[in-house]
């Protein structure tokens, strides 16, 4: 079996920071300190050409909106003391403002890809603002409690620390039937900072594009074999992380070694499902961010033949005919590229596989080519054992 790890042409690499703009039209209230803002907001496209699942048709950004909001203050040496003026938690869902209703803020049932709040009220001054996209608050009350240090008091945080911040990333894994979940996550988070003065006279409307802390992966299998396929074919990632930095620039988490997540059958005949000649399959998955430092370490994608036995400890995996490194480098340069193994946030990577079948027992089975076409998409070429 070749292990090949595959450039996957990024197909968009979309920021993850922010731009602020004055509106001579903003809501502006000045008491003292404080200010009250104009705040837009969006979630940064990510562009899709095409793909959908079986049981979700509509376009992918609308599966991961903007539910629940954390808003963050930190002053120009870096520190932040959570309080009304520096710390706001808003939900989407149920359209509160700190837990308050009539505030102003709209209520969603579907959360919302982009809005503009006003008088948002924050301290006056130079500094940081960030915004955090679909956690809990309870999530926000373990950041302050983990990552405090020792003499620091409840509620009081350093932007050092703060990016620090991890998130954990929960993955469905339902691998069965044109309704699977497979590669769903429980929380798309996001993040979004502005940098500057917050003040009337220059800052009094504050635009901010979020960006996903999770990788898309759209996968396209297409049988090229001239037959249909009846025996068992599943693939599944390997190596993927469960975890992923809030702050973009703080790092990747590497990720975690073994069997990943998101099995997805394509065949079956203990269930009557059968990959069709001349039929394609294609699904997109989310997987957090992450930086691999070696092609052993990456995520990887992994296709299994008639047999689905994975690795398991110093157990070699059965029924592999295919496994592919992802990452952002050509194998020529990963190696000696800090980046080639990564896989960057909020960033779409598209990649083909065509499946066909060994004209004869000579021809070895497993990957045969690797190519990329004028679609800028990755295209890997697949053989199956002759006389299946």
């Amino acid at each position: 079996m070749r292990r090949t790890f595959v450039y996957l042409f990024q197909a968009a690499l979309l920021v993850c920071g922010l731009t602020a703009c004055s509106d001579d039209d903003s809501q502006v209230t000045v008491t003292k300190d404080t200010i009250g803002v104009r705040l837009s907001l969006s979630a940064a496209p990510m562009a899709a050409e095409g793909t959908t699942r079986a049981d979700s048709p509509m376009n992918p950004e609308l599966e991961n909106p903007i539910r629940t909001l954390a808003v963050m203050q930190f002053d120009a040496e870096g520190l932040h003391t959570r309080g009304p003026a520096t710390y706001h938690f808003i939900d989407f869902i149920n359209g509160t403002l700190d837990g308050k209703t009539g505030t102003g803020i709209p209520q969603s049932a579907d959360g919302v890809l982009e809005t503009t709040l006003d008088n948002i009220t924050l301290t006056s001054g130079a500094g940081y603002v960030c915004l955090i996209a679909n956690i809990s608050e309870e999530d926000v009350d373990d950041f302050y409690t983990d990552y405090k240090e020792s003499g620091q008091t409840e509620g009081n945080i350093r932007y050092s620390q703060f990016k620090k911040w991890k998130l954990p990333f929960n993955y469905s894994d339902d691998p069965e039937g044109e309704n699977s979940t497979s590669g769903h996550i429980a929380n798309m988070y996001m993040f979004g900072s502005y940098e500057g003065d917050v003040d009337a006279s220059t800052a009094g409307s504050l635009s901010v594009v979020l960006g996903r802390m999770a990788s898309r992966l759209d996968v396209v299998l297409s049988n090229e074999t001239g037959e249909d396929i009846t025996d068992l074919l599943v693939y599944h990632f390997d190596n993927v992380s469960h975890e992923a930095y809030v702050y973009p620039s703080a790092g990747g988490v590497t990720p975690q070694p073994g069997p990943g997540i998101t099995h997805t059958t394509v065949a079956n005949p203990e269930t009557g499902v059968t990959f069709a000649a001349g039929e394609t399959q294609t699904n997109y998955f989310y997987i957090a961010g992450n930086w691999a430092a070696t092609a052993d370490d990456a995520t990887a994608f992994h296709l299994f033949y008639k047999t689905y036995k994975p690795e398991t400890g110093d157990s070699d995996a059965e029924g592999e005919i295919a496994r592919v490194a992802l990452g952002n480098m050509a194998p020529e340069y990963s190696e000696a590229n800090q980046q080639g193994y990564w896989l960057n946030r909020n960033t779409l990577y598209q990649f083909t596989f065509h499946i066909k079948k060994a004209r004869n027992a000579s021809t070895r089975a497993g990957t045969e080519s690797i190519q990329k076409a004028s679609d800028g998409r990755c295209h890997v070429t697949v053989m199956l054992p002759a006389g299946d």
